[in-house]
């Protein structure tokens, strides 16, 4: 690899991290825990409901299964992935509406081609999001007067990583993805009384940080006009470092301030496992279920955690890029999923599902665009809880050999 190829995407992935500090939606679900865990993949994959364990489809780049990496189509050498996203939200409890839209930065990734069976990527992407504001009436036992308090949160983490994967002979590749995830979660209170002067402040700042390991697998075979893959993923289970920051003020004054080692937080094991139907190189039909272990952490008190599992599905029409027609070097993507968070509130389990479309646009040089369409629904409108619902747009730019030579697609 050329050093100034090398040198543009550590100043690129630089350059992104200040744009995670921000959560891609406003949700008071994301007051417990680590907030929303983010869906691995890239446009690709999110088009598909979020599937990509025995996806090898040689024209994106697949980060939920490392072994996906020797899969980029010959003859291209590099790619370079970007996403954005706008998120439009509603929330809905028994009394009340409110909407909010939020615009993001998603992912940085970039893949080389090392030698004929080994490839390599680095990216960074968000890890959890935090991000609420909520207004209460409050007494407090002992005191007199009411109280307004006002909870804020914000931040949450990010991750930086290094995979590779070798094909160790045809059909048959081992992928290895280490992470680096650390990030800085706020949790801040205020509270006002409008029938005496006092007016507290507390600010709870908690930064983490973790190495993690993914590992996977994926095994293809071809008969007649078929192509079948299976894919695995696993990673064990490790915890975060960090510290705890609090401060609490009134007005001008300091009444406390400290900082410790954080509470432990943790990361859970979780495996998965796909498969993938290719027919004469026109579509894809591809399924993944996955599980994690959340049900060993232990967080902050208010919510008990459950093991989460994820069943995604998808079907791609895929692009002929060698038609002479626009319309026929264009791909069709569609997907849904259903998966239970690790929240259980009063209770109440917290699910998700959502349904997926996109579309694939090829440009005249070596690059494509994805645009992606999400619907989702979140939550429960009872039992004091709320439902959310989401519209998301993700806009992907894959870029292909942009350092080195500009091969057409082929």
């Amino acid at each position: 690899m050329r050093r100034s190829g090398f040198l543009s995407v550590v100043l690129i992935l630089g350059c992104t991290y200040n744009i995670f500090g921000q959560a891609l939606i406003d949700s008071p679900y994301t007051i417990y825990g680590l907030g929303d865990i983010a869906q691995k993949g890239s446009g690709y994959n999110w088009s598909l409901g979020g599937t990509g364990i025995a996806l090898r489809d040689g024209l994106s780049l697949n980060n939920i299964n490392p072994a996906s990496y020797t899969a980029i189509r010959k003859p291209f050498t590099q790619l370079a992935d970007f996403s954005f996203n706008v998120s439009i939200a509603q929330q809905t409890d028994q009394n009340n509406s409110s909407p909010s839209i939020y615009g993001t930065f998603s992912g940085a990734g970039f893949w080389f081609r090392l030698n004929q069976n080994l490839g390599l990527t680095i990216g960074l992407t968000p890890f959890s999001n935090v991000k609420y504001n909520i207004i209460e009436e409050q007494t407090f036992t002992g005191i007199e007067g009411n109280y307004i308090v006002n909870y804020q949160g914000s931040g949450g983490l990010s991750q930086v990583y290094v995979g590779t994967a070798y094909e160790l002979f045809n059909h048959f590749s081992l992928g290895v993805h280490g992470s680096y995830i650390f990030g800085k979660i706020s949790h801040n209170q205020n509270v006002i009384s409008g029938d005496v002067d006092y007016n507290v402040t507390i600010e709870k700042d908690l930064y983490l940080h973790t190495f993690h390991l993914d590992y996977g697998l994926q095994y293809w075979f071809t008969f007649m006009k078929e192509k079948i893959v299976l894919g695995a993923t696993f990673s064990n289970e490790n915890t975060f470092g960090g510290t705890y920051d609090l401060n609490v003020s009134q007005g001008t004054d300091t009444l406390q301030e400290s900082s410790s080692p954080s509470e432990e937080y943790l990361l859970p094991t979780s495996y998965g496992g796909g498969v993938s139907w290719t027919h004469n190189n026109k579509w894809t039909f591809t399924s993944d279920y996955s599980f994690q272990k959340w049900s060993n952490a232990t967080f902050e008190d208010g919510f008990q955690i459950r093991d989460t599992h994820r069943l995604s599905v998808g079907i791609s029409f895929l692009p002929n890029l060698n038609a002479q027609s626009y319309i026929k070097r264009m791909g069709l993507n569609f997907g849904g999923y259903y998966k239970n968070t690790y929240l259980k509130l009063d209770g109440q389990g917290i699910d998700q599902y959502g349904v997926t479309a996109g579309m694939t646009l090829p440009t005249s040089g070596t690059a494509l665009i994805n645009i992606i369409y999400e619907r989702s629904f979140r939550g429960v409108n009872t039992k004091n809880l709320i439902n959310e619902n989401f519209h998301h747009i993700t806009f992907n730019l894959s870029f292909f050999d942009v350092w080195f030579k500009k091969d057409k697609f082929n």
